[in-house]
């Protein structure tokens, strides 16, 4: 009798192998999956958002990557889940302008972020819906990197942005800024 747990597994890279395959393809190479009594076929396919879709498409039963693809089949409503996740390394603080002091007043601000569809772009749209606030009530606006999403809140050309923790608590502790965490990572997780 076989007690083992069959496992489609969605390869996200496809033909090449990245980072997440290789911890994949150790796991394979060193019987940690038969350990957990789990029968893992791999499946290849090209990309993060690919290997989401081949979930969703019941190709295959689960898929491994970055957490943007999951950030953008969730801020479209499917049924994505996070299982196990580096993300807290990720973690992010709602830094806004201080007169911002209620998520209410959000609805008509600027904010701003990497690039439209980058994982801030992701992270920020779901944030907005959990507000219930309409994503076309923001003025979105796509300003690079960090360092310069930080400048344009330093100069109030920009009223929001998602920073992470450690920037954001650095901006915190300088009282030359007039910039607040509005909402901190334990209250967006």
């Amino acid at each position: 009798m076989n007690d083992r747990l069959s496992i489609r597994l969605a390869a996200g890279s496809g033909p090449t192998f990245g980072v997440d395959d290789l911890a994949c393809a150790a796991a394979t190479f060193l019987g940690c999956w038969e350990d957990e009594n789990l029968d893992v076929t791999w499946t290849p396919v090209h990309g993060g958002v690919a290997a989401m879709q081949a979930v969703l498409d019941d190709v295959v039963d689960v898929s491994y990557g970055g957490l943007g693809p999951v950030l953008k089949f969730r801020s479209e409503g499917e049924p994505v889940r996070v299982i196990v996740s580096m993300a807290r390394g990720l973690a992010q603080n709602l830094v806004t302008q201080e007169r911002f002091t209620d998520p209410a007043q959000l609805k008509g601000c600027s904010w701003a972020l990497d690039g439209f569809g980058a994982l801030s772009h992701h992270m920020a749209r779901l944030l907005v819906a959990a507000l219930d606030i309409e994503e076309s009530d923001i003025d979105w606006q796509a300003v690079g990197p960090p360092p310069e999403r930080i400048d344009r809140l330093l100069n109030d050309t920009i009223d929001v942005s998602l920073i992470r923790v450690e920037e954001a608590i650095s901006l915190n502790q300088d009282p030359s800024n007039k910039l607040r965490t509005l909402l901190g990572f334990a209250e967006l997780k």
